[in-house]
């Protein structure tokens, strides 16, 4: 080809983040008893301390 072909390494898809298991330990501002160990969740790092951006304060479905 005469073009450059670029094909990621890793392609990040909605399926294969599902797929992938990091360990994290999360301790919530306010304890629930609907929080349960092993329950699939969505989290967020502020780096800054401001929470979350107005973009997240809807959160996605998993």
């Amino acid at each position: 080809s005469k073009r450059a072909e670029f094909t990621p390494k890793e392609v990040a898809v909605k399926e294969d983040r599902i797929q992938r298991v990091y360990a994290v330990h999360l301790k919530p501002i306010k304890p629930n008893p609907l929080l349960k160990l092993g329950l699939p969740a969505v989290g967020v790092i502020s780096l800054d301390g401001k929470g979350l951006p107005k973009s997240l304060k809807e959160l996605p479905e998993l």
